[in-house]
C-alpha cells in the first residue's frame, strides 16, 4: 500500500482564547523573517469548509466566522427557536460562536471527517506552502495530521469563565502532541519566540537569517 504524502503542516491546538489565531497570524506576517524566500505560509483550518458554508448558504458574515473571540460572540440573524435540536432553555438570537458550535455538532455527528477531508485536500493542492492549521480540537484530527507528516503544538492558555464550549470540552482529553507551549503566564513576545523556534525544530529546517526582528 502506498504511503501518504508528507507535507509541512503545523497545527495549533488549544481551548478558546489560547492564542491559536494570534500565532498563526504571526507566522503569516513574518514568513520571510522565519523562512526566508523558500516558502510561503498559509493559514487554514478543519472548520474552514463549514465556515464557508455558513457564510454562503446561511448568510453568517465572514468577519463573525473568522474574527477574534469578541467578534465571534456577536449576535447573528439566526434564532435558537429555528435551530433544529438546539439545547433547551436557549432563547433569542444565536452568536456566531454558537452557530459554529451547533453546526459542527450536527455535521460531525454525520461524518467525523467532514472537516478533515476538505482541509487536507486544500493542503495537498498547495504542497510548497507551510500550512498553519489554527483550530485543531479533536483526536481524529491529530491522527489524520500525523498520517501526512503534520505536527501538533498544544497551547496551555485558557480563559477561566463559565462559557466552556462543546469544542473546549473535546480538547481536554486529547493526546499525541508533538510539542507544547505553556503560554498561560508568558508574554506575547515570549510566546511568539518559542513558537518560532518550534516551527523550525518540528519542520526540520535551518533558521532563516533575520534581516529584521519579527513583530
Amino acid at each position: 500500500m502506498a504511503l501518504p504524502p508528507v507535507y509541512k503542516v503545523i497545527a495549533l491546538a488549544g481551548r478558546r482564547g489560547a492564542g491559536k489565531t494570534t500565532l498563526a497570524q504571526f507566522a503569516l506576517r513574518n514568513s520571510k523573517e522565519l523562512f526566508g524566500n523558500s516558502f510561503t505560509v498559509g493559514i487554514t483550518g478543519f472548520a474552514f469548509a463549514m465556515k464557508e458554508y455558513l457564510n454562503t448558504a446561511l448568510g453568517v458574515p465572514r468577519d463573525i466566522l473568522y474574527g477574534p473571540d469578541e467578534i465571534k460572540n456577536r449576535l447573528t440573524h439566526l434564532s435558537w427557536s429555528d435551530w433544529p435540536g438546539g439545547p433547551p432553555h436557549h432563547y433569542g438570537y444565536m452568536t456566531g460562536r454558537e452557530v459554529m458550535e451547533e453546526w459542527a455538532r450536527i455535521v460531525l455527528r454525520l461524518d467525523p471527517d467532514a472537516g478533515v477531508r476538505p482541509c487536507l485536500a486544500h493542503i495537498a493542492a498547495n504542497p510548497q506552502t507551510i500550512w498553519i492549521i489554527e483550530d485543531l480540537r479533536r483526536q481524529w484530527e491529530i491522527e489524520a495530521l500525523h498520517n501526512v507528516g503534520g505536527k501538533v503544538i498544544r497551547l496551555s492558555r485558557r480563559i477561566d469563565d463559565d462559557k466552556t464550549t462543546f469544542t473546549d470540552s473535546c480538547f481536554d482529553n486529547l493526546t499525541g502532541w508533538d510539542a507544547s507551549i505553556d503560554n498561560a503566564n508568558m508574554t506575547l513576545a515570549d510566546t511568539q519566540a518559542t513558537f518560532a523556534k518550534l516551527l523550525h525544530r518540528l519542520l526540520i529546517m535551518e533558521p532563516a537569517r533575520h534581516d529584521k526582528a519579527c513583530s
